[in-house]
């Protein structure tokens, strides 16, 4: 299962809908996109595997919490509304989701991010060190 996709998005309902409008919604969606009704294949695979996970309670469940800690490592808020993922930086006015414009509530403390700022000003540093250091052997080699 892969979190980082948003299957609500496939089969088109809301992030908090319930088991009986995403039900509704998978089944519009594959009237749409059934390969019997002129749709496109692939599209009716993606649809159906989405199912499988949104349709089955434990599956839906253990698709959420996968989800959220997802967006909990990139650093995003998931709206509640469409379950997009949304970086939002850390400010004090009213945030919203960039897709479905619904207010996405707290915005996750600044400070949270000051170890990951520390370990990718700490990468950058070795590898910006390592990188001179093959680019001035190269020259080096080249001028002899």
């Amino acid at each position: 299962m892969n979190a980082s996709k948003n299957l609500y998005k496939v089969i088109g309902c809301r992030a908090d809908s319930t088991d009986e409008q995403r039900k509704s919604a998978y089944r519009a969606k594959m009237r749409l996109v059934h390969s019997d009704k002129g749709g496109n294949t692939d599209e009716a695979q993606a649809v159906n595997l989405a199912w499988e996970v949104l349709g089955d309670t434990a599956k839906h469940t253990e698709y959420k919490i996968a989800r959220a800690s997802w967006a909990k490592q990139l650093g995003a808020v998931l709206c509640v509304s469409c379950g997009d993922a949304n970086r939002v930086p850390a400010t004090e006015h009213p945030v919203v989701c960039g897709n479905c414009k619904t207010p996405l509530g707290p915005v996750p403390n600044s400070d949270q991010y000051a170890e990951v700022r520390a370990a990718a000003a700490e990468l950058i540093n070795s590898v910006g060190a390592a990188l001179l250091s093959r680019v001035a052997t190269e020259v080096t080699r080249r001028l002899k």
